[in-house]
């Protein structure tokens, strides 16, 4: 008898390390939704820096005299995010702005 209850308790509570296919199917799902997710944040990011970047380069080519030594692209693109953070009233944008006031 209290091997059956082992074994009862094996299938309940399952190996550890085995899932049931339900369990499988929608962990993959969200893994997918994750990946998803995560592509267009990088995409949406990757494009703002770029837009940034071109930004910066043609004020640069506007005003030769302001131009300072050659920033590489990441220090460019620290500069244009803290002026966009200085302007709305120097409100720091943090995450719960962003999700009110979007991105």
């Amino acid at each position: 008898k209290e091997a059956q209850q082992q074994q009862g308790r094996v299938k309940k509570n399952e190996k550890p390390g085995t899932t049931t296919a339900a369990a499988a199917t929608r962990d993959r799902k969200e893994k997918t939704d994750y990946t998803e997710e995560e592509e267009k944040i990088t995409e949406k990011r990757q494009r703002r820096q770029t837009e940034m970047i071109e930004e910066h380069s043609a004020h640069c080519e506007e005003n030769p005299e302001k131009t300072q030594e050659n920033l590489t692209e990441e220090q460019i693109f620290d500069r244009e995010r803290v002026k966009r953070r200085k302007g709305k009233n120097n409100r720091r944008r943090t995450k719960i702005d962003e999700k009110m006031y979007g991105s």
